[in-house]
């Protein structure tokens, strides 16, 4: 089914309209497309121009008619040509008899305790920080910490049945113990 509207439908020029308009259509004035303007052709638009006023140069004080002799004399200094000892030369020389006169091994001597407890230390901040990354990976993972924790109730209580329950085992246990700290301290 076909609307009709309140409009009228565009004809070919010189047609009458197939309907008749109703009274509301006519009264309402008809609206015709405007056509864009355009640009208008380049013309020639003349330049503005500010004028920016220019200040006057300070005037410079008069040059001295003699050149200052301690600037003269810095200024004119010759070129020197390169000598054979120089500070480079000079350097190495020095080094090289502080490495011949054994300073830097007594220094080394005297410092070496102090160095190795320090890289020692060292050594013991960079394992533990180290481990403490590795077991807060570990304990990021589901389920893995309590599953280490069972096995090391189970492993405990195996341990302790078998060497801790009965005298004769506890003895042997303990008399290896010993001997393993007296081994370690050179007691053997």
């Amino acid at each position: 089914m076909v609307e009709s509207s309140s409009f009228p439908t565009p004809e070919a020029p010189g047609e009458e309209p197939a309907e008749a308009l109703s009274d509301a259509a006519v009264s309402e004035p008809a609206v015709e497309p405007v056509a864009e303007p355009t640009p208008p052709a380049a013309e020639a638009r003349p330049e503005l121009v500010i004028a920016v006023p220019v200040p006057e140069p300070a005037e410079l004080p008069p040059a001295p008619a003699e050149p200052d002799p301690v600037l003269a004399a810095t200024l004119q200094a010759p070129a020197m040509a390169p000598e054979p000892g120089g500070e480079w030369d000079l350097l190495v020389a020095k080094i090289k008899d502080w490495i011949g006169s054994g300073e830097p091994q007594k220094t080394f001597q005297r410092y070496s305790g102090p160095l190795k407890a320090a890289g020692l230390f060292l050594a013991v901040v960079v394992l533990l920080r180290l481990y403490g990354a590795l077991l807060g990976a570990i304990e990021g993972l589901p389920l893995v910490p309590g599953l280490l924790e069972l096995v090391g109730v189970i492993w405990l209580t195996g341990f302790s049945w078998n060497n801790l329950v009965r005298r004769s085992d506890r003895r042997r246990w303990l008399d290896s113990l010993q001997q393993r700290w007296s081994s370690f301290r050179g007691k053997s």
